[in-house]
């Protein structure tokens, strides 16, 4: 059947029979028609879903999630660093260096930025552990631990490697150009006279905070502040600008200058390992003092340590017991008697004291007194210098 369009052609239609001559082509027709109108339905439904959820999104971006995305896009662009304060340094009473800083560098890695930097200049994952194990090298580690401790956290920012780097390594690692890999400064505290004042001097952790002794116990003025730089930076992490409102530059700790002669100090730990050595004494002590002034010219114990492991060492070791153990006076309190009886006249200096043997019971102490030696009879002066118990309650 042939019919004519609107534009003046004449078209023929076929009209499709089945086996038994029943016409279905307009049945076909309805339903495809049908077909048509639910798939554009279909369509509608779905681009206006997508419309409404991308308006709810902004939506919420700009009322509830404003802030939170503020504080993302911030910390994308901007990247702070600590500008570490050196650490004070401890000299004897001579000026010799006793503690004292060395800045060093520490290698960190950003492993979620390394492996988005991989994937976007369209290396594989095989090429980053190559790197990887190149770099691992540089450091003396084993590569297998470091691309496990980098799979383990692949969502940190920041991961600290290895530490107190040499400047040739430093070179190195900077001509690989990374992404996400950099250098550190790092402040190390270090001991050049080794274990000499080790429990004076104390000592700090890896963090170098201090944790035993003077390091401990003037913290504060040793610490100083830290100060800080805030850096804008692009798309691949490189630095833009710094201006001065984000720049805060550090104050570095104070010095401490102590009344410890070094030479004294070495000279007392060596006589007195000496003489615990010799005896078989678990511990001993050595406090020497400038008898003018009262100042503490060597404080030694013995066993000792070396402060730049304090992890080495147990907490017994590290005690300080010239100033932690009580002991009696003993014969150092004989001069503090003396001295006010002879200026309260009640003793002259070569007056003489019958002594009268080793042993000897005064009528106001029912305790018999002892001296190791006999003696007959003593001066003041020599009470004092022979140490005669004996002597001292005449």
């Amino acid at each position: 059947m042939n019919y004519r369009t609107a534009a003046g052609h004449v078209c023929r239609r076929i009209n499709w029979t089945d086996s038994s001559g029943r016409a279905f082509g307009s049945d076909f027709a309805i339903v495809m028609h049908r077909f048509c109108a639910i798939r554009a339905a279909v369509a509608i439904a779905l681009i206006a879903g997508s419309m409404l959820a991308l308006l709810g999104r902004v939506g919420y971006l700009q009322t509830y999630g404003r802030q939170q995305t503020i504080q993302k896009a911030e910390r994308q662009q901007h990247q702070t660093e600590v500008l570490y304060a050196r650490r004070g340094s401890i000299f004897d009473s001579t000026g010799l260096l006793m503690a004292g800083t060395v800045q060093t560098q520490s290698l960190f890695i950003d492993p979620r930025f390394m492996q988005d930097e991989f994937q976007a200049d369209g290396r594989s994952l095989v090429d980053m552990d190559k790197a990887l194990e190149q770099l691992a090298r540089l450091i003396d580690a084993d590569p297998f631990e470091l691309a496990k401790l980098l799979g383990d956290r692949y969502t940190s920012r920041f991961m600290r490697v290895a530490d107190n780097l040499d400047e040739q390594t430093c070179q190195q690692i900077e001509r690989m150009k990374l992404p996400g890999v950099g250098l550190t400064p790092m402040n190390v505290r270090y001991y050049p006279m080794g274990s000499i004042a080790a429990h004076v001097l104390g000592g700090v952790g890896a963090e170098g905070v201090g944790l035993e002794g003077l390091e401990l116990k003037y913290e504060k003025l040793l610490a100083g502040r830290n100060g800080y730089k805030r850096t804008l930076k692009d798309a691949r992490r490189r630095a833009i600008a710094v201006t001065a409102e984000d720049y805060l530059p550090p104050q570095n700790g104070q010095h401490l200058i102590l009344s410890i002669d070094a030479n004294i100090q070495m000279i007392a730990e060596q006589e007195l390992a000496a003489a615990c050595q010799q005896f078989a004494a678990k511990a001993g002590e050595v406090v020497v003092m400038d008898p003018n002034s009262g100042q503490v010219l060597a404080l030694a114990n013995y066993p000792t340590f070396n402060p730049q492991n304090l992890e080495d060492s147990t907490k017994e070791i590290r005690r300080n017991r010239c100033l932690t153990d009580p002991f009696e006076p003993g014969s150092t309190l004989k001069p503090f008697i003396v001295g006010p009886a002879l200026a309260w006249k009640l003793a002259r200096i070569n007056e003489v004291f019958p002594i009268h043997g080793p042993h000897y019971k005064s009528s106001l102490r029912a305790k018999l007194v002892t001296d190791v030696h006999p003696y007959e009879s003593l001066a003041t002066w020599d009470v004092l210098v022979k140490s005669s118990n004996i002597g001292m309650t005449m």
